[in-house]
């Protein structure tokens, strides 16, 4: 038997090549042919393969610009879809675009189109193959803002989450009724964003359901056992509060009612307390109440004795005051023992204008001044003139201050008690409500004239008047003929006037600080009376009657001299001229002459 030996590895290799050879060859050429019907088909094919689909969108055959208007379609569908947060009974929705979330259109569109046209043959080859025998899917190109889906998560956490229930306590009358502190919850703010990012892949609305974390309350039991100890407390028993032998009682009930509970700020302890309302003390405030416990303040003044100017002591008077009546209340009510829930009311002292030392500091002591005028009986002026006095009397006028007539006693109203009586207007004597003042006004001015005091302003009647004297008189007419005088003594001034059927007083006392004379000059530059006539259809024809006898005008000065107590003199002159006064006639139609 004849072994035969294996062959040489030389003379297989060289039995190999041969058959090696065509085969690459025949690889080579196929590859050629692939790229060579490549770049025919890439040329051949300007638009998107067939076969492919965006986010479910069939884009297949698409030009460019075809493709570009699908991808901004979608675009602008998938930022409008809503993701909604639910935790039970809460929900929460928002677009993909309010949490942050878009399509970036530009990177998607070449996504797709470079599919099948890739730098690398095989790759380009492989997408015609697979879309000619099967299918491509290309997911668009998300963009996320993830600071903004950070922020969106926060914000829904909060809006979603249930806050925990605080213990308070709560009076039902005089019970006090307890409520326990719950914890809340809510959702954890990461779950939400990762949710938010899973949803974006997601075509169409979403709904996440996150798991919840408790919230702790900052309160506790023992907060509340410290709060019910407290209320007992405040509702007790009555609190009282006196002065001026008035008493105010707040019953248990209505001090329950004053009360709320209040959580205090972070950190700040106890965080619970009952905080006395001071809107709701002051609605039991009312003026009723008030007008029980308040006293006005009364000023020092000088009043006349029969020895003399007397000094009235001042009072201090009281206010009721909230703010303070807050704080007694409140401490009273948190006394559990029954002597210490009365006091006297708390309130605020109001100090007079006037104090009794400020008074006698005035030194009014004697009387500086006196003029009486003369006056008809039983007229309404006369009534005019008494008001008028009944309102000026006992005014007291500081060193330095100034009285004005209008201004102390105002308008001359009938609800003032004023009558009609005589006044002057454009000429002629008319009756008006409080007419007959003037009179007053003069006597007033004279008091002042011979005390030595400033005379601000003052104006002389019109027409001379024979009651009063010539050139020291004045008129008066609200609001704007006024007699103003100013106190320039060191010396406090005191106005006193009384009257009788007849006349009229005005005295002043003080303390007396100038000597005054007065010199009256002639009257000169006389001027005579117009003669008025008017038509009295009520007269017979050819009579007349004298409405206004007329007077004549004419000019005066007055000179008044001071002898201050310091050796000062002074000489004031005051001028006057008085109207003529206008002769007023009526006389009845003129008799009609007989026809022809």
């Amino acid at each position: 038997m004849q072994t035969v030996a294996p062959p040489e590895a030389s003379e297989q290799t060289s039995k190999l090549r041969p058959s090696l050879t065509p085969i690459a060859l025949a690889l080579g050429g196929l590859v050629l042919v692939l790229v060579v019907g490549l770049l025919v088909l890439r040329s051949a094919r300007p638009e998107v393969l067939p076969n492919v689909t965006l986010a479910s969108i069939d884009v297949a055959g698409m030009t460019e610009p075809e493709l570009r208007s699908a991808v901004a379609s979608l675009a602008g569908e998938r930022v409008g879809e809503l993701i909604t947060v639910s935790t039970g009974e809460r929900h929460r929705t928002a677009t993909n675009a309010t949490v942050g979330y878009a399509i970036d259109e530009d990177a998607t569109v070449a996504a797709v189109w470079r599919r099948g046209r890739q730098a690398n043959p095989l790759r380009a080859l492989s997408d015609h193959v697979q879309a000619t025998v099967g299918s491509i899917a290309v997911a668009p190109v998300d963009e996320i803002d993830v600071a903004a889906v950070d922020a969106w998560a926060a914000t829904t956490a909060t809006a979603l989450a249930v806050p925990p229930t605080e213990g308070s306590i709560r009076f039902a009358g005089t019970t006090v009724r307890r409520r326990d502190p719950e914890p809340g919850q809510r959702p954890a703010p990461d779950q939400l964003a990762d949710g938010a990012r899973e949803a974006f892949t997601r075509p169409g609305p979403d709904t996440l359901r996150p798991t919840t974390e408790p919230i702790r309350p900052r309160t506790t039991t023992d907060d509340v056992d410290r709060l019910v100890r407290i209320g007992r407390t405040l509702v007790s028993g009555p609190i009282e509060l006196t002065r001026r032998d008035e008493t105010l009682t707040l019953e248990p009930e209505q001090i329950a009612g004053l009360y709320r509970v209040e959580l205090a700020p972070p950190g700040q302890e106890p965080p619970l307390t009952l905080t006395l309302v001071r809107s709701r003390l002051r609605e039991v405030l009312t003026d009723d109440v008030r007008s029980r416990f308040e006293v006005e303040p009364r000023d020092a003044t000088v009043e006349l004795t029969a020895g003399g100017p007397q000094v009235r002591d001042a009072r201090r008077g009281f206010r009721v005051s909230t703010d303070k009546l807050v704080e007694q209340v409140d401490m009273l009510a948190r006394t559990d023992d029954d002597g210490g829930r009365s006091a006297r009311m708390a309130g605020d002292a109001v100090r007079p204008d006037r104090t009794t030392k400020e008074a006698r500091q005035l030194r009014i002591t004697q009387k500086v001044s006196s003029f009486t005028t003369e006056h008809a009986c039983c007229q309404g002026r006369v009534t005019n003139i008494h008001r008028f006095a009944d309102i000026m009397d006992g005014e007291l006028i500081e060193p330095g201050d100034t009285l004005s007539l209008n201004g102390h006693v105002g308008p001359r109203t009938a609800a003032k008690g004023f009558v009609g009586g005589g006044a002057i207007q454009r000429g002629e004597y008319v009756e008006e409500v409080g007419g007959g003042v003037s009179q007053f006004a003069t006597t007033f001015f004279n008091a002042a004239f011979f005390g030595g005091y400033e005379i601000l302003d003052h104006k002389p009647h019109s027409y001379y008047i024979s009651r009063y004297p010539a050139g020291r008189e004045s008129t008066i007419n609200y609001p704007t003929v006024d007699v103003v005088i100013r106190n320039n003594s060191p010396y406090g001034l005191l106005v006193d006037t009384s009257y009788t059927d007849t006349s009229i007083t005005v005295t002043f006392w003080g303390r007396k600080w100038a000597d005054v004379d007065s010199t009256t000059g002639t009257p000169h530059n006389y001027t005579n009376p117009q003669v008025e006539i008017r038509t009295n259809p009520d007269l017979a024809p050819g009579t007349e009657r004298v409405l206004q006898s007329g007077k004549q005008g004419f000019d005066i000065v007055v000179t008044r001299r001071l002898r201050y107590e310091d050796g000062e003199t002074r000489n004031e002159e005051y001028f006057t001229r008085y109207l003529a006064e206008p002769r007023i006639i009526e006389r009845g139609p003129d008799t009609p002459e007989d026809a022809d």
